[in-house]
């Protein structure tokens, strides 16, 4: 090439190498480090990060909240014994966004792994990455989830993260609950690898172990039979209670006995214009206490939520109050009540009916007679505990039964009360020891 063809060497093109793709990360909106966005490297980090004892005792809890006040009670009973056993540990609660203001008043951290979309989907995985980074275990202390009843799907999930727990090398807690039935071959292996899973799933009574047993061919060795750990809920004083109870009535009829009544909304629910069982039985129930002219009804909801949402059973309280008319010795608790407060409710009534499980514990536990309106296997074992399930009953039963059931409960006169402290203070002996062992597995 001749030099005037030559170009000049500020004209010549050179090759300049390309910027190299930075990774892509993502930021969440409360922080600020960059995380990377494949969920299997905060695994690896995890497992190199566990240096802090305080990380290591901190446990991450599901299955808890605080609409359901059984779900509050056993939320509220395993954060205590973490931060009672080692102080200064943390207790991040998966929750509803509706629980949120409950969760800052008790001082726990909390997720809401609920969001919607494809951008909700990432802030949820980076939540629960950050969960496994903070957390050095995974609780769960749901009361009944696992039958053919919720299907597949939630096992299924739980499957997924107890995974990532566990190969973090974090222990991984099913608190003692109901199981079963499992009819359905794609729940029971669903379920099948869940116990497969974790380090100890308990179960609460007699008919959810036959149930694993069953569809496990066999004992598995990561069950274990624990009691209810809402027998270990401390509830408030009694002088709170009282309070609670006057200001229900106005101060009307604080002489006569207190019989605290409790719906379940959801039952409730099934009813239909015309054909509403479960209501007209309640309120044969609420009648029949008001037969007895020393006696006062209150109208008692287990499920109390904060702000909107979906009815809770102050909703079934007030139907039940609208069938049995005018009355001033019939009052509706209306006011958000927390757990402890619904605890020490019941605690100074005289006798309680209900259908909420967890109500039917606090009752229990106190000592307080109980007749239940059960739906499920977990009520006739819970009142087998007691050698009471002649005090179940249900829409089939016949007005004698119900008023027979009622009778017991309303006019005992100390003898059931004295046994019923008796058992249950074995239960709660029992849940203790459920609470140690989750704890013990925090030291490693």
């Amino acid at each position: 090439m001749s030099a005037s063809c030559a170009s000049p060497r500020h004209l010549r093109r050179t090759s300049r190498p390309q910027p190299t793709a930075r990774p892509r990360t993502i930021r969440h909106a409360n922080c600020r480090r960059k995380r990377p966005h494949n969920t299997q490297d905060f695994r690896s980090m995890a497992k190199s990060s566990g240096s802090s004892d305080a990380q290591r005792t901190s446990v991450f809890i599901r299955g808890g909240g605080f609409a359901n006040k059984g779900a509050e009670a056993m939320l509220l009973t395993a954060g205590a014994a973490v931060r009672e056993r080692f102080p200064g540990s943390g207790v991040t609660a998966s929750l509803r966004p509706g629980d949120q203001a409950s969760a800052q008043e008790e001082g726990l951290r909390y997720v809401s792994p609920t969001r919607a979309g494809r951008l909700g989907s990432i802030l949820n995985k980076v939540d629960t990455a950050r969960t496994l980074l903070r957390c050095g275990a995974m609780w769960d202390v749901g009361g009944y989830q696992f039958s053919d009843r919720w299907g597949a799907a939630i096992p299924a999930r739980h499957v997924g993260l107890a995974r990532r727990f566990r190969g973090a090398s974090k222990p991984v807690v099913y608190f003692p609950q109901a199981w079963g039935p499992f009819e359905s071959e794609g729940i029971a292996d669903a379920v099948r690898r869940l116990l497969d899973v974790v380090t100890v799933a308990f179960v609460r009574d007699a008919a959810s172990l036959e149930w694993l047993d069953r569809i496990c061919q066999g004992r598995h060795p990561n069950v274990r039979e624990g009691h209810d750990i809402a027998w270990a809920f401390r509830g408030d004083g009694p002088e709170v209670g009282r309070g609670l109870i006057d200001a229900a009535f106005g101060g009307a009829h604080a002489e006569r006995r207190t019989v605290c009544v409790t719906p379940n909304m959801r039952m409730f629910e099934k009813d239909e214009p015309g054909d509403a069982p479960y209501g007209a039985m309640m309120e044969r129930v609420c009648r029949l206490i008001l037969e007895r002219e020393d006696t006062r009804v209150l109208l008692l909801g287990h499920e109390i939520r904060r702000g909107a949402g979906r009815p809770d059973d102050r909703a079934a309280c007030r139907a039940l109050h609208e069938r049995l008319g005018e009355s001033d010795r019939v009052a509706v608790f209306d006011r958000y009540a927390t757990a402890r407060e619904v605890k020490s409710i019941i605690g100074c009534a005289s006798a309680t009916v209900g259908s909420r499980y967890h109500g039917i514990v606090g009752a229990l536990a106190q000592g307080v007679p109980t007749a239940v309106a059960g739906w499920s296997h977990k009520y006739d074992e819970l009142m087998g505990e007691f050698g009471l399930k002649d005090l179940l009953f249900g829409t089939e039963t016949d007005p004698e039964g119900v008023s027979a059931v009622v009778s017991a409960v309303v006019d005992d006169d100390g003898t059931m009360s004295e046994r019923l402290h008796q058992t249950a203070g074995r239960l709660r002996a029992g849940a203790e020891d459920v609470l140690r062992i989750a704890t013990d597995l925090l030291e490693g």
